[in-house]
Formats: structure tokens, sequence, C-alpha cells
């Protein structure tokens, strides 16, 4: 993985962490307005969750991707031991 991919990458997990939080934060004040209805509080965490799903899974597969491209090389680097580069062949993560 090249370093400006993986800078890409974490800045893109970045904004989908900061999108899931502010869903959540969004639908707890809409839950703790009492003055909404239960219909505008079953919508908040309607969007809370449509909004919020596809933001931790984006998350996770970008971070998922910056780890694997790190641990791939520091494995073609040599800078892991033998032990841990063959765990790691084994999973499939380092080539």
């Amino acid at each position: 993985m090249k370093a400006l991919e993986g800078i890409t990458k974490t800045a893109a997990g970045l904004g989908q962490a900061a999108m899931l939080i502010n869903s959540i934060k969004s639908a707890i004040s809409t839950l703790g307005d009492e003055s909404a209805t239960a219909g505008e509080k079953l919508t908040a965490v309607f969007m809370a969750i449509s909004m919020g799903l596809p933001s931790a899974i984006g998350l996770y597969n970008n971070f998922a991707s910056v780890i694997n491209g790190v641990l791939n090389n520091l494995a073609a680097e040599g800078a892991l031991s033998e032990s841990a580069t063959q765990k790691l062949m084994a999973n499939g993560i380092a080539a």
C-alpha cells in the first residue's frame, strides 16, 4: 500500500467515524427531548441506524485495509519476526 493511499483511507475512516458519532449523538438528543413525539423519536432512531451502520461498515473496511497494508509492508521489509510473518501469510494478509 502506498503512503498516499493509506493517508486517504485513514482520512476517509475518520470522516466516517465522525458521521457515526454525529448520528448517534443526534438520536440520543432526540430520545432525551421530552417535547419530541414518539414518531419523531422513532424517526431519529431509524435515521441513526440507516446513517450509522454504513458509516461503521465503511470505517471498519478502511481501517482494516490500512492495517493490512502496514502489516504487509512490515512483513515485506523483514521488520516482523519470521513466525509473525508466517501467521500473517497463513491468514492471507502478507504476501
